[in-house]
């Protein structure tokens, strides 16, 4: 399969993993960078995002965003850092060496760019990403791009779709396509569905809702 593995994780956007990563067509501000960079231009406001997350075996995460908003126009910065501590170490036949262990570093940093039309219903991002990887043993440097577009058709249904990670070797960075949609079902519920294919895996099908509480005067 190809290296760098946790882009499709999706850290700092807790939502988007919460819809099951259904949100491709839901992407709005900043957070939406790791998505559909076309959501980026949804934002009218600088916005701040931090997060920290925990993955499988102590694979921890965090992640940091900044949006700037212009005219009809959004720039977008992001990091994101992992750790795993205590890492095995095998040797060529797989077998575990005693009293080793390498900790682990990957992360990327980016920085993307969107604008929507004056109608506000299409919405059209881009973006690049330099990626490392750090094993102790071996480490590398990659770059990819990333793209997006949105179509708000009107303010109960959207449609989108994303090419993420795209990098001249498929065989270094695993490249993500995904297209979706957003339903409005009513004022405080609105589903999502997205079709995920990455280059070293299967279709993926992605659903969820998220619902809004009223507010209580």
């Amino acid at each position: 399969t190809s290296s760098a593995q946790f882009l499709k994780i999706g850290t700092g956007n807790p939502k988007a993993l919460a819809l099951g990563r259904s949100y491709v067509a839901m992407a709005d501000g900043v957070e939406s960078m790791g998505s559909n960079p076309a959501g980026l231009a949804k934002s009218n406001s600088r916005e701040l995002a931090i997060g920290v997350s925990e993955w499988i075996d102590g694979f921890k995460g965090q992640y940091i965003a900044y949006g700037q908003p212009h005219l009809r126009s959004n720039l977008g910065f992001s990091a994101v850092y992992y750790t795993i501590g205590d890492f095995d170490v095998r040797d060529e036949n797989g077998l575990p060496v005693s009293n080793s262990s390498i900790f682990v570093r990957t992360g990327y940093v980016s920085t993307a760019f969107a604008w929507s039309l004056p109608t506000e219903q299409f919405f059209v991002g881009v973006g690049i990403k330099g990626i490392f990887e750090d094993y102790a043993l071996s480490s590398s440097f990659n770059t990819a791009l990333d793209a997006g577009i949105l179509w708000k058709k009107s303010s109960n249904f959207s449609l989108g779709a994303s090419l993420l990670n795209i990098n001249p070797d498929a065989k270094k960075i695993p490249w993500s396509l995904r297209g979706g949609l957003a339903w409005r079902m009513h004022d405080y519920l609105t589903t999502s569905l997205d079709l995920i294919v990455d280059r070293d895996s299967k279709l993926r099908i992605g659903t969820g809702a998220n619902i809004n509480l009223p507010s209580v005067e």
